[in-house]
């Protein structure tokens, strides 16, 4: 897995420990996608894969870990089942699959034509920001 290192989805993890599957970032291989929800806020981050990578979770301490590797530009984690391996060898072990992450595309509403309501917190604004290495915010609705 892989994506540039601006993106900090690791600040997206849920510190309740009655929700252990929010406490870890989610890759879904088949999708293309790490997913970070703290319950309240989500983002979905496309990201490159491997054909080795296998779906599950990712400790934050990992991307953490890959963030602080030296002359590089993005984050690189070969994802397998039981090791996620970062590119200066160091590995860690994948936490168990015990606990199922919640299926986010349930989650987030689907579409409708006709008129909306949209309702924006400026706290939840500033962290999905950051944690998308960005300062501004842009919006497109489309028909």
């Amino acid at each position: 897995m892989r994506f540039p290192k601006r993106f900090q989805p690791e600040l997206f993890i849920s510190k309740d420990a009655t929700r252990p599957a929010l406490q870890n970032l989610y890759l879904e291989v088949e999708n293309k996608r790490l997913i970070a929800c703290d319950g309240q806020k989500l983002i979905i981050l496309p990201v490159s894969v491997d054909n080795k990578d296998v779906t599950g979770f990712v400790p934050p301490e990992v991307i953490s870990a890959a963030r602080k590797i030296k002359n590089t530009l993005d984050i690189a984690v070969k994802c397998g089942p039981k090791t996620l391996t970062l590119r200066d060898g160091n590995s860690y072990p994948r936490p168990d699959q015990e606990n199922k992450y919640p299926d986010v595309d349930q989650t987030v509403p689907t579409p409708t034509k006709g008129d909306f309501e949209l309702v924006l917190d400026i706290k939840h604004l500033q962290s999905i920001a950051q944690a998308l290495g960005q300062d501004k915010l842009s919006l497109r609705i489309s028909d």
